[in-house]
């Protein structure tokens, strides 16, 4: 990425907006990629990237914690892409769920008159 990581961990300590903006602008792109094959959908590839540096601006004091913010980005849009479709089966699920439970009632209905 071209970032010398300590400058950019100290900078982003002191709350420092530009350099996060870079950071954002260097991992954007590429991490939407990699979120969009995980949901097929580009707009949700974009929402759970822009998540994901949102947490880490959130977390920016504990950073140097971590080896790699990029690593550590990845494994974060990874698990919010899984979550997302978790829910969205969930939620299938229980549409489905709803659905047959409102035609069987249809059905009730029907056969008690």
């Amino acid at each position: 990425m071209g970032f010398d990581m300590e400058n950019v961990l100290q900078a982003i300590r002191r709350r420092e907006q530009g350099v996060f903006k870079q950071l954002f602008e260097s991992y954007f792109k590429k991490m939407t990629l990699f979120a969009e094959y995980f949901l097929l959908d580009r707009g949700e590839a974009e929402d759970i990237v822009q998540e994901t540096l949102l947490k880490l601006w959130f977390m920016r004091d504990r950073l140097e914690q971590y080896r790699s913010i990029g690593a550590l980005a990845s494994v974060m849009t990874k698990h919010l892409c899984l979550n997302n479709l978790r829910d969205k089966r969930e939620m299938e699920h229980d549409l489905s769920n709803l659905a047959m439970s409102g035609c069987c009632a249809t059905l009730r209905n029907v056969s008690a008159t």
